[in-house]
């Protein structure tokens, strides 16, 4: 597992790669209802790319107070 963080002028990423497994998953099974939850919560976005067995968080950059 790798987690990778990368900044812009609008976002900031969390990028988990290696995830070797990523595409033996059911692409229904995320993000769940806990998940978007907290993706709701933060106004973040979630990718899935299992070609490049990575999952991908997106947070706006503003402040979360």
């Amino acid at each position: 597992l790798k987690i990778v963080t990368e900044e812009d002028d609008r976002a900031i990423r969390i990028r988990f790669a290696g995830l070797d497994r990523l595409a033996e998953t059911d692409a229904a099974a995320f993000p769940s209802e806990r998940e978007t939850a907290l993706l709701e919560a933060l106004d973040a976005d979630f990718s899935v790319d299992p070609g490049a067995q990575q999952v991908v968080i997106t947070l706006p950059k503003r402040s979360y107070r």
